[in-house]
């Protein structure tokens, strides 16, 4: 039985509490190379400059949104993409607990997954935090959410799940060239 819906809740808060505990020390990492190469180009975006065209890019274009979001939502400094991945992995720690939840009924086992993900993820340096590479697990995540839920769901229900669920592997690889060789198989 899954628990119930108040203690769910408690749960999530508690998984979000531990991720900002456990990332708040990457407030003070300094740009990793990526995280100056896109925070330039969202500069640039803020200044009415276009990616591709006036300011060189070679990465997806999620990848300049989410720079451009953290500056838009933080100001232009080195904390502000920072912040936008506490809050990308506070959600993807949220999605995986519910993921395990649906999938194994456990509460213990999904408090683990979320909290687990959260020390693997910022037991890295700065050079793997604020990166695309862990920004894909919250789309990835999604996707296998919609798609273990849309798997119980009737015939019209399910299909638009299963179109959800490949919308957001979409956006994934939208961040992340290379996540189409996971996306393919799922």
């Amino acid at each position: 039985n899954l628990p119930t819906l108040q203690v769910q809740l408690l749960d999530i808060a508690m998984l979000t509490m531990a991720a900002l505990v456990i990332g708040a020390e990457s407030l003070w990492y300094p740009f990793g190379r990526d995280q100056g190469i896109h925070a330039t180009i969202a500069f640039a975006m803020s200044h009415g400059q276009i990616p591709y065209l006036d300011t060189y890019n070679v990465k997806p274009p999620l990848t300049t949104l989410f720079h451009w979001l953290s500056q838009a939502f933080f100001g232009s400094s080195v904390q502000a993409i920072r912040l936008f991945d506490l809050l990308i992995s506070a959600v993807t720690i949220t999605l995986l607990y519910r993921l395990s939840l649906v999938l194994y009924h456990n509460r213990l086992g999904a408090l683990c997954t979320g909290l687990f993900f959260g020390l693997l993820y910022y037991g890295e340096n700065y050079w793997q935090t604020a990166q695309t590479d862990g920004w894909t697990s919250l789309f990835v995540v999604s996707s296998l959410l919609t798609l273990v839920s849309g798997s119980r769901n009737d015939s019209r229900k399910r299909k638009a799940k299963m179109l959800l669920a490949g919308s957001l592997l979409g956006l994934a690889v939208l961040l992340k060239y290379t996540i189409i060789v996971i996306a393919l198989p799922m």
